[in-house]
């Protein structure tokens, strides 16, 4: 009997075409078990392939701050390279509350009335001139028409205006631990003639910034002409920084993608600051330039802002408890330099701060005339 001609047996196919079956799908079953797991890399080429350092100094997860707390302390002070020990711990599972409220003026003394004062103008050609103007400079300034900082704000008109003041510098005193983020470097910008802080971080107000202690303060301009920047303390007078900064147009006349004209900014950087304290920036070449750099201990500050015309400030995250308030203004006196106040956890604290207005005695009231001679009795 031939092979073809036997009986096959019941209930499978021919073992012969089992074989030539595994023999023709074994490449094609290989290959999908390939692209169902690919095979590895090793570990070498992949570190290769991305290029990238194993470890990159000072960079932190600040996705894993609730997790670790302390993350971003450690994040900050590797930034800026601070190696001394840090006055203030920062936990993001502290209990929190807030502080804000408002500052007004307090009602003058009788006999007297109070004496605001506008916004005056530079004057360029007498106490504010120019130390050694360049080319054009006085002109540059002209057509900016520079008027002096006011610091207070107008609400309402005629009879109905009343003022409160602006750049009110609030602080907490012996804040060691809470939830409140840690302050990074300030910087301070000449900007049109006036000095102010060079961006909105560290709740600084119009002319004042905050410095975390043992920080460096960086200093810059964007104005055509150079600033010649001094630095130095309230009390002591001690100065810590006297350098000239100048807006270097590196690449004048060529524009960015958006159109606005390419620049390269030059920064003038303080040493570490120890002492606490605030300190009187100005601007030498341009005498009515000055700010204020408050250099702190803890990141519970704020300076008052005008937000719809009236004075304003919020301090978030303040730890539960009984704390020391600081009250500071470059012009006027506030009624308490200091005043105590509790604090609760998850609740918000409303403040009225008062200053007292700068006042003169009213002038005497001119005496009766008599009306048959016309002449004062």
């Amino acid at each position: 009997m031939r092979p073809e001609d036997r009986p096959r047996p019941a209930g499978g196919p021919c073992p012969a075409a089992l074989a030539l079956a595994a023999l023709c799908l074994a490449p094609l079953s290989a290959g999908c078990r390939e692209k169902a797991n690919p095979p590895a890399p090793t570990t070498a080429k992949a570190e290769a392939d991305l290029k990238l350092p194993k470890e990159v100094p000072g960079l932190k997860e600040a996705g894993l701050a609730e997790d670790k707390p302390g993350a971003a302390e450690v994040m900050v002070k590797a930034v800026y390279d601070r190696g001394e020990k840090e006055t203030y711990t920062y936990d993001p599972k502290f209990a929190a509350g807030t502080i804000k409220g408002s500052c007004r003026f307090a009602k003058p003394p009788k006999g007297r009335k109070v004496v605001l004062g506008a916004s005056e103008p530079v004057d360029l050609g007498g106490a504010d001139a120019i130390k050694n103007p360049e080319p054009k400079e006085l002109e540059y300034y002209r057509v900016i028409g520079i008027r002096k900082p006011r610091w207070y704000v107008t609400h309402g008109r005629g009879k109905h205006a009343w003022h409160q003041p602006i750049n009110v510098v609030i602080r907490l005193r012996g804040v060691t631990s809470g939830r409140q983020v840690p302050l990074t470097r300030p910087v301070m910008m000449v900007r049109q003639g006036l000095i102010g802080p060079g961006d909105d971080s560290n709740s600084g107000g119009n002319n004042v910034q905050f410095c975390p202690v043992h920080e460096r303060a960086q200093f810059t301009t964007w104005d055509e002409h150079p600033a010649d920047i001094l630095v130095r303390h309230m009390e002591t007078g001690e100065v810590i920084l006297h350098k000239t900064v100048r807006y270097a147009h590196g690449q004048k006349g060529v524009l960015n993608e958006a159109g606005h004209l390419k620049y390269k900014p030059e920064f003038v950087i303080t040493p570490p600051i120890r002492k606490p304290g605030g300190y009187v920036v100005t601007d030498t070449r341009h005498p009515w330039a000055k700010g204020y750099l408050f250099v702190v201990d803890n990141p519970y500050v704020a300076a008052t802002i005008h937000r719809r015309k009236i004075s304003v400030f919020q301090i978030d995250n303040v730890p539960p408890g009984r704390h020391t308030v600081e009250v500071w203004h470059p012009v006027y006196e506030p009624v308490e330099r200091t005043f105590e106040m509790d604090v609760e956890a998850n609740r918000i604290h409303e403040v009225l701060i008062r200053l007292h207005p700068p006042t003169v005695p009213d002038e005497p009231a001119a005496p009766a005339k008599d009306p048959g001679t016309g002449k004062g009795k």
